[in-house]
C-alpha cells in the first residue's frame, strides 16, 4: 500500500475540470467538501472527500473549509508596464543593485511616483 506524505481534509477545492472529473458542470468546478494529496512533494490525489481511496497519510490537516487550488500557477503578471523590461530583468542577473530608480528616469506608469 502506497503513502501519501500529507493530506488537506474539509477544503473547498477549485478545479478546471468540470465534468471532465464529474465532480461539476462547468469549465470550472467547486468540489464542496475536497481533499488533496500530496506525495513525494507532488500533487498526488484531488477529489471528494467521500472518495478518497484508502490510502494512508503521514500527516493528516483540516484547512477549515478554505480554498485550495492545486496546480494552479499565478504568473502575476501587471499589465500597466506595457513595456520591455528586458534591461532590469539583465541588471538582476548581474547583480546590479536596483535601488536609484529615480535617478535612472525610472517613473511608477501609473501615477508618476518615484518608488524604489
Amino acid at each position: 500500500m502506497s503513502r501519501w506524505d500529507l493530506l488537506l481534509t474539509d477544503a473547498r477545492v477549485a478545479t478546471l475540470c468540470g465534468d471532465e472529473g464529474g465532480y461539476g458542470e462547468t469549465g470550472y468546478g467547486e468540489i464542496e467538501d475536497g481533499a488533496v494529496a500530496i506525495a513525494d512533494g507532488r500533487i498526488a490525489w484531488v477529489g471528494p472527500r467521500t472518495h478518497l481511496p484508502s490510502t494512508r497519510a503521514s500527516f493528516t490537516r483540516s484547512v477549515g473549509r478554505n480554498w485550495l487550488t492545486p496546480a494552479l500557477i499565478d504568473c502575476h503578471t501587471h499589465l500597466v508596464f506595457a513595456g520591455d523590461r528586458a534591461k532590469e530583468f539583465e541588471q538582476r542577473l548581474e547583480g546590479q543593485e536596483l535601488r536609484g530608480h529615480c535617478q535612472r528616469g525610472w517613473r511608477h506608469p501609473v501615477d508618476g511616483a518615484c518608488n524604489p
